[in-house]
């Protein structure tokens, strides 16, 4: 849907010329948008056959590039550096909906590259992103995103604004990154501990964590526990996002914490 695509770029607001990283712009609905609005588009296809479409249907756009390639199989800082100068960029995409975790672990993994994302994710998925703790959605991912950045939803997407129409909503967010980020040393290893600490959600966070953690490291943690008004009981839902880099911070104050 055109006007939707329209929508979904006013709602954004980017910077003016901002550089974009579109992944897979498919027939090119949110890029004429986009280059209409002034940005330039580095898109990445998979589909050789669209990767040719878009190349004749935006030939009079200087500031538009499409690579065929794997978005998961790419170093995007090599992307933005071999193409923009400075190297830095805003990430958008309409995303097939099963490289949705890759793509939010790729956000984390090059989150000095971009100060904006927008990206559109199945519904369920997006909700898991946004949830508060205590409910059922609410999980590792949700800890983890919520700690990093600020996240908006822009626009719910009913199946109808696609062609073919999928069996499911979908809702896109925006993403910045928190002022107020809590700091936590070796991001990849907190993120793996988050995601073993949830592994079992029906068991308490202390017997979570005996799975991986020596014990002088499980003692310290109910420590913490105890220290800061939570149950040794709790489990790991019950924790708000905040609560996790103290947590982790005080696992690991200083040295490189072993990956779960």
């Amino acid at each position: 849907n055109a006007r939707l695509a329209r929508k979904i770029v006013e709602r954004a607001a980017l910077p003016y010329r901002f550089p974009i990283l579109e992944i897979g712009p498919g027939r090119g609905a949110l890029t004429r948008w986009l280059l209409e609005a002034g940005h330039p588009v580095l898109a990445v296809e998979l589909d050789p056959e669209l990767v040719s479409y878009l190349r004749f249907q935006f030939q009079d756009y200087h500031d538009f590039i499409v690579i065929e390639g794997d978005i998961l199989q790419l170093d995007w800082s090599s992307l933005a550096r071999n193409h923009f100068k400075p190297p830095e960029v805003i990430i958008v995409g309409n995303l097939p909906y099963q490289i949705s975790s890759p793509i939010i672990e790729r956000l984390q993994r090059y989150h000095r590259l971009w100060p904006r994302a927008v990206l559109m994710f199945q519904k369920e998925f997006a909700e898991r992103l946004l949830a508060p703790h205590g409910t059922p959605n609410y999980g590792a991912l949700s800890v983890i995103a919520q700690n990093l950045w600020q996240i908006e939803k822009l626009l719910e997407v009913q199946p109808g604004a696609f062609a073919p129409p999928p069996k499911v909503q979908s809702l896109v967010l925006h993403f910045r990154h928190r002022p107020d980020s809590p700091g936590v040393c070796h991001l990849p290893q907190f993120a793996q501990f988050v995601h073993a600490s949830f592994r079992h959600r029906r068991k308490t966070l202390t017997n979570n964590l005996k799975r991986f953690l020596p014990p002088d490291l499980v003692q310290k943690a109910v420590q913490w526990l105890q220290q800061n008004r939570y149950s040794t009981m709790a489990r790991p839902q019950d924790l708000p996002p905040g609560a996790w880099p103290k947590l982790f911070n005080c696992l690991y104050p200083a040295t490189s914490p072993p990956s779960p």
